[in-house]
């Protein structure tokens, strides 16, 4: 099995998450039973490792890459199970922060297929498995095989029913709660509270991002009833010093003078406008008289927009530069430091200076993701009126004052209107388009739910969304990519950040449930 063939071959099964696949327009039959007995039939993989286990709303994949991070920097192995991916499905499955090699990827595949077929025989009643449940298994599979210290493993979706919640972690996680997948988890915070708090085990740890009264009211509840250690986590752990800007940092943003120069580059303009060109054959050139924008990958690290914190760890105050830009990152940030506390407590050798060195090196793409400094163009997978809030307020924080241009791109389960009327109040224009997903909203109904409050372009792709957008840029202004990671990934392509991408599959046909 090759690995176009792996690919083809979990995608080949229901994937909830791209809505594919025989059976998709049911309801989802969510349970334990048959990723538990799938595991059992590969030796409960789940059962040979150490574990953090990450639930909630928002900021749990940012979360996780925060405490991968950190582990690594004290030299423990380690594992991360994140998901959707940008660019290729192995980026789901993390060694050292490394996705799994195309040759490893198809052997586990492999071994995953026999044993489904073992579950077929030995289990019919329970159906087949899902991909998420293929991949679940898979990164599980990897984790013990790798022999990692410790994994980071992020839930899919909810906590209780999700294939994830199989593992006994050292640590439970939930952060940030707010509506979402209503139809699944319950239109309420409580209900939702309720599914994520799920992953709450018996006489364990349960570390908490702050959240409103009555969800924390279940996470208390549930915590009593189980005999756990419920621990808030502490904003004032992390505090904002300042924020840096690329464009400042960098000299030779286009200017009057039209040439300035950065790391033997030169950018020149005549207009005072970026000049896209066309889409998706190359990148759209910056200025008039240039070939190309600087991009990210021709940046340093220093560069990259980041906030300057004050943070307490391990009950020392240390000042850091944090890449992962917001409030709500700090948020976040302070969440893992609780995590790293009881991780501490348990034994786990972490210093102050691992902390601090993992802090410093995060890097999580998609996630006000700096694509080029001159034009600058930031992405963000925002894609609820929560996560647009904090897109929002950081926008304002790390450019008050410049004109913001937007490309925005949503699913079909997301109704645009909420996220407009949080975004638009903040740009100046904006562009929607269509990502390549299967689920990808039109944009033309996009665009009727910002009618006569902004004024607005539709796009075919997200390729020509950028085109336009940057067209449309002066030299100060900001363009700002978002509304689902799907666009986000896209745009990362048409700037050359994608360091690989999986073959084309044919995806039309699944199995039964």
């Amino acid at each position: 099995m090759n690995y176009a063939e792996a690919l083809q071959y979990l995608y080949s099964f229901i994937d909830w998450e791209r809505g594919i696949g025989y059976g998709v327009d049911s309801p989802p039959r969510f349970t334990l039973d048959r990723i538990g007995a799938l595991l059992r039939i590969l030796g409960n993989p789940h059962q040979r490792f150490a574990s953090v286990h990450i639930a909630g709303s928002k900021g749990k994949g940012s979360t996780a890459a925060i405490l991968e991070s950190v582990l690594r920097a004290a030299g423990l192995r380690t594992g991360l199970y994140t998901q959707p991916h940008l660019h290729t499905f192995r980026e789901r499955v993390r060694i050292d922060n490394r996705p799994l090699s195309p040759e490893t990827f198809s052997c586990l595949v492999g071994r995953i297929a026999g044993a489904v077929e073992t579950l077929k025989d030995e289990h019919p009643d329970l159906g087949n498995p899902t991909t998420y449940e293929l991949a679940t298994a898979l990164g599980f599979l990897c984790f013990a095989e790798a022999a990692v210290d410790m994994a980071v493993v992020e839930v899919g979706l909810g906590g209780r029913l999700d294939a994830t919640n199989v593992i006994t972690p050292q640590v439970s996680v939930i952060t940030s709660i707010s509506l979402e997948h209503t139809a699944i988890l319950g239109d309420t915070l409580t209900a939702i509270a309720k599914e994520k708090a799920g992953i709450v085990k018996n006489d364990g740890v349960l570390v908490h991002a702050p959240n409103p009264a009555d969800v924390l009211r279940v996470f208390k509840k549930t915590c009593k009833e189980r005999g756990a250690r419920i621990i808030a986590a502490d904003e004032s752990r992390c505090e904002a010093i300042a924020t840096t800007d690329p464009r400042e940092e960098a000299a030779g943003a286009c200017s009057s003078d039209n040439s300035k120069s950065m790391g033997g580059k030169s950018v020149h303009s005549s207009t005072g406008t970026w000049r896209a060109a066309s889409p998706r054959t190359d990148l759209p050139p910056s200025c008039e008289n240039s070939t190309a924008p600087v991009t990210a990958r021709e940046l340093p690290d220093w560069e990259y927009p980041a906030q300057v914190c004050a943070v307490t760890a391990l009950g020392e105050q240390r000042e850091v530069r944090f890449s992962l830009c917001g409030r709500h990152q700090r948020v976040n940030l302070s969440v893992a430091l609780a995590v790293v506390d009881v991780l501490v407590a348990q034994g786990l050798p972490l210093s102050v200076d691992a902390v601090c060195a993992g802090i410093e090196a995060v890097r999580w793409p998609g996630r006000f993701e700096l694509l080029s400094a001159r034009p600058l163009v930031i992405a963000d997978g925002a894609h609820t009126p929560d996560a647009m809030a904090c897109l929002r307020e950081t926008l304002t924080e790390h450019y008050p004052g410049r004109s913001i241009h937007c490309v925005l791109g949503t699913n079909q389960d997301k109704n645009p209107g909420p996220l407009l009327d949080v975004l638009l109040p903040v740009i100046d224009r904006l562009i929607v388009c269509r990502s390549r997903h299967p689920r990808a909203q039109a944009p033309r109904e996009i665009a009727v739910a910002a009618a006569g409050k902004v004024p607005t372009t539709v796009a075919d792709g997200v390729d020509r969304a950028l085109a336009i957008g940057m067209n449309a840029m002066g030299t100060e202004d900001v363009l700002c990519v978002t509304g689902s990671l799907f666009v986000a990934a896209e745009a990362r392509e048409v700037f050359g950040l994608a360091e690989e991408l999986d073959p084309p599959l044919d995806l039309s046909g699944a199995r039964p449930a």
